[in-house]
């Protein structure tokens, strides 16, 4: 259990630039305490968890081979407002200028 002295609420009151009054000092040291406790207990629980190489599943990257399918383009650019060959006619947005 970490234990949390007057001095230390006092100092940390300072650098958190609040007014302590003296009878707020011990409620103050035990919620300090409560949440330090709280983060050694996030502490250990970081460290007993699983990493990823201790874990069930594989790590590798399963991978395929590219392949390229021809696809016919005509059902799609009949869809097209404007087409030019095999291609789309789209509005320029960029200038040259």
């Amino acid at each position: 259990m970490t234990r949390v002295t007057e001095d230390e609420v006092l100092h940390l009151g300072y650098l958190a630039r609040i007014k302590l009054n003296p009878d707020e000092i011990p409620a103050l040291a035990k919620e300090i305490e409560a949440v330090l406790e709280y983060a050694d207990f996030l502490v250990e629980l970081a460290k007993s968890a699983p990493t990823p190489e201790t874990q069930g599943t594989p790590s590798d990257n399963i991978m395929r081979d590219d392949s390229i399918e021809r696809q016919n383009p005509e059902p799609l650019l009949t869809l097209a407002p404007q087409r030019e060959a095999d291609y789309f006619v789209v509005p320029r947005i960029i200038s040259r200028s």
